[in-house]
């Protein structure tokens, strides 16, 4: 009997360990460009201790398509997706039991602050749902730029043509 209590501790144990490795590489793949476990808002928010403020079940939801979850009216949601600066979290293909990993590292790398991962060192692009109007105004400027060297090549090769023409006709004068 205490053969089997010992196995099955050392499987759980185990288990538990395999779960954590998946999530971590889960969360390196997936979410560490915009979040980090304990070192403050990155893009998103800091997950550090995330599973104790929202159920598992609101943070599968959430993560499989957390626009989803806002347009079926989760005000939770919505207030974090305002508080970012509306920047859309892409949707995750992942199964219940990867997510649930990755609940696990936040969770383990929560409580083990030695273990604190930060987030990646480059940028990524990010997708807001609206141009500010900086952007717009370096769009509109980019493009009439474009537009006046169009033209000025236009006149150009224009003007070269005449000089040709021009000295074409000078030199069989001479």
């Amino acid at each position: 009997m205490r053969y089997f209590i010992l196995t099955f501790v050392l499987l759980s144990a185990f288990s538990a360990f395999a779960d954590v490795s998946d999530g971590k590489k889960i969360f390196t793949l997936n979410c560490r460009y915009c979040h980090s476990i304990g070192n403050g808002k990155v893009v998103g928010p800091d997950l550090r201790n995330v599973e104790k403020k929202y159920s598992e079940t609101d943070l599968i939801k959430w993560i499989r398509s957390s626009q989803t979850d806002i347009k079926d009216g989760d005000q939770v949601g919505k207030g974090l997706f305002e508080q970012f600066d509306q920047v859309i979290m892409p949707d995750q293909n992942l199964s219940d039991a990867e997510i649930k990993s990755v609940i696990a590292y936040i969770k383990f790398t929560s409580e083990n602050p030695v273990l604190i991962v930060s987030p990646a060192p480059q940028q990524i692009p990010i997708i807001k749902q609206k141009m500010s109007y900086y952007s717009w105004t370096g769009l509109i400027l980019i493009l009439f730029l474009i537009i006046i060297i169009y033209v000025i090549a236009g006149v150009l090769k224009t003007v070269f043509r005449a000089l040709i023409v021009e000295y074409s006709k000078n030199k069989n004068k001479s």
